[in-house]
């Protein structure tokens, strides 16, 4: 026969078992198990945030340094000709040690 503490205790149990469980089904947990059983919509999903991440890296890279170049040009007359060539050292030392 069981006590008023465990009747209480199971009750608590009981309803926190039921709060969980709509929780889950409030998330839709069974569509996302069933995402994340599916390797293959997995991978493609990953492949496909990781393009879209890098290609807004590089977007916004792009745009920054063009402002900085930009911007530096027009407030100071500097010109960036040493970049350029640091940029021909660079290519000339990548293309010795991988030549084609």
């Amino acid at each position: 026969m069981e006590s008023k503490e465990e009747s209480r205790a199971i009750k608590r149990i009981e309803k926190r078992i039921k709060k969980l469980l709509n929780r889950m089904e409030e998330a839709d947990f069974c569509e996302f198990m069933a995402y994340a059983n599916s390797k293959s919509r997995v991978l493609w999903s990953n492949i496909l945030q990781r393009l879209i991440r890098s290609l807004g890296i590089i977007t916004g890279s792009a745009v920054v340094i063009a402002f900085v170049i930009f911007f530096s040009n027009r407030l100071s007359g500097f010109s960036l000709d040493f970049l350029a060539d640091y940029i021909k050292e660079l290519v000339e030392l990548v293309s010795l040690h991988y030549p084609e």
